[in-house]
């Protein structure tokens, strides 16, 4: 995948009802040669609350999630200098993409779990906001449903979810690297199905509908078909 893999640690909870966690992660060392001395390191820290609960005969979940992407605004805190979606921009003379904006995300998330026809449904959805000023292009949600649940043998499951990101809503180097093409600025669907023909073996496939380019520039269709083959032992 074309994304970090950040240094840093995490604190958690879980007690009763109440889950929590707050986390901090290097992203990069940044050295600009800032007469300043302003040359802080990118990092992204966040903390998430959330409680669970048993309702319509499963357990719901809900949640709220804030983080900050320190010192990435004018910075290039890019995997291969690619803002994967996000507002760059170059100084004269230079060919590294800088960050047009900060990113100060505010995520609700929420769960339900129940049954429909005698096998496990999950309904679940997610709104992010990015709170940083300036910013044009700052929502992103997305909405979803699994039913069933390819565990034992001869078990299976099918869902389907469908996601809008704007251009700049979320910190684009940590985004779902497959839906997309990895990218914000994209929309659409993904329908998913797997299958467990013996116990510890899953057969999945995943088909994604995308539109990317949503906000700005030419809408190009982005279709991708996955399929994996799991063993656990």
């Amino acid at each position: 995948d074309g994304d970090f893999n950040p240094e840093g640690g995490a604190v958690k909870f879980d007690h009763g009802m109440l889950f929590g966690s707050a986390y901090g992660w290097w992203l990069t060392e940044q050295y600009n040669s800032n007469p300043k001395g302003e040359n802080s390191d990118a990092i992204l820290f966040g903390a998430q609350l959330g409680a669970k609960f048993p309702l319509f005969g499963g357990e719901t979940v809900l949640a709220v999630h804030y983080f900050d992407c320190g010192a990435c605004q004018d910075n290039s805190p890019l995997y291969n200098n690619n803002g994967n979606g996000n507002t760059t921009y170059t100084r004269p003379g230079s060919t590294t993409n800088l960050l047009k904006y900060d990113y100060e995300i505010v995520q609700l998330s929420a769960q339900v779990g129940t049954t429909l026809f005698d096998r496990p449904l999950v309904l679940w959805g997610d709104y992010a906001q990015n709170l940083a000023s300036g910013v044009e292009y700052d929502t992103a949600y997305g909405l979803g449903v699994t039913l069933g649940k390819a565990s034992g043998a001869r078990t299976w499951e099918a869902g389907a979810f469908y996601q809008s990101l704007d251009k700049d809503a979320l910190f684009a180097q940590i985004v779902d690297s497959d839906f997309g093409d990895g990218r914000t600025d994209s929309k659409g669907w993904a329908l998913k199905a797997g299958y467990a023909p013996v116990k510890n073996i899953t057969v999945n496939a995943t088909y994604f509908i995308n539109t990317l380019n949503k906000d700005v520039g030419t809408e190009l269709d982005y279709n991708r078909l996955q399929l994996d083959l799991n063993y656990k032992f």
